[in-house]
């Protein structure tokens, strides 16, 4: 069976059969199609529940999204009349899951204007803690990059709206340390919210700024600052790590969208607009003393040129 064919199978079962059904299915053909054991295991996780009660709602567990390095995500049905569907994030029990738990909570509670997927509870079980938050159809950032590429308006509103988002996070004392464009979930109105707080941490209390651990988050979004020590007892600034991912993210997402825009590919840096070159020089300062901040990204003639 090829993959879109067990996917469909899959999406198909789940909606009218229970659980052992579909691991029944995974065990008989388990040998034959071993690429599918992160979907199988999610299943696994889920079998001992056909639903679950958080914050009111009755989930229903109807699709798998995604894997993540800490934990399952799934779609879920509900039968609250303003919440047809959730998703689910499905993680191991411990200290990281409580604090991601916190941190979220914190800023769903405080966020008026959307920049985080809202949050409405948790479900705790012995083996897994199960979250239940905003389901945002659009997928990802990543997902909508690769799909076609992305125009410049949608580039720039997207970069916008991530460092505002930012910003916000960055008020309530939180560093995120794991902005990437997997991470960057939009809906269907394309609002760009930003996702997965597994690895954000408190880096002020009061107006008192504190380093945080470097070594954390997706090495190929690292400020040059991690690198500058092996040792895993290394802290760094926490803002000016989240600030270096957000330039990375721009730059890619301005990189693919003029490499679809022009017919020479020998020097495709040579007619990038010079407002994003420059804002980018300052994102992507390898000093974090000459990085630029947040309130200086916002104040650049990219971020208002209509």
């Amino acid at each position: 069976m090829m993959t879109n064919q067990l996917s469909s199978f899959l999406e198909m079962t789940i909606l009218r059969a229970d659980h052992s059904l579909i691991l029944v299915f995974f065990y008989v053909h388990s040998t034959h199609f071993s690429q599918y054991s992160p979907i199988f295991l999610f299943y696994l996780k889920m079998m001992r529940s056909d639903f679950y009660v958080i914050a009111g709602m009755h989930c229903s567990i109807v699709k798998h999204l995604g894997s993540g390095a800490f934990g399952e995500v799934g779609l879920a049905k509900t039968k609250d009349a303003h919440h047809n569907f959730v998703a689910l994030k499905i993680v191991d029990p411990g200290q990281m899951a409580t604090d991601e738990f916190k941190i979220h909570m914190k800023l769903s509670r405080r966020d008026r204007r959307g920049f985080v997927p809202h949050l409405y509870g948790k479900a705790n079980r012995p083996e897994k803690i199960i979250f239940a938050m905003e389901y945002l159809e659009n997928g990802n950032l990543e997902q909508k990059a690769k799909n076609g590429g992305l125009t410049g308006m949608q580039v720039k509103s997207y970069f916008k709206q991530l460092v505002l988002g930012v910003k916000f996070i960055h008020k309530q004392g939180i560093v995120h340390r794991d902005l990437k464009p997997a991470n960057l979930l939009l809906s269907s109105s394309n609002d760009l919210k930003i996702a997965d707080f597994g690895l954000a941490c408190v880096y002020r209390v009061g107006k008192e700024e504190q380093e945080v651990p470097a070594h954390r988050g997706t090495p190929i979004y690292f400020a040059p600052e991690v690198f500058t020590s092996a040792a895993e007892q290394k802290r760094v600034r926490g803002p000016p790590v989240d600030i270096w991912a957000t330039g990375l993210i721009l730059s890619n997402a301005e990189y693919q969208n003029w490499r679809h825009n022009v017919s020479d590919e020998t020097n495709l840096w040579d007619g990038f607009p010079d407002d994003v070159m420059d804002l980018l020089r300052q994102i992507l300062c390898h000093e974090v003393e000459g990085r630029a901040t947040i309130d200086e990204i916002i104040s650049h003639s990219y971020f208002n040129r209509s």
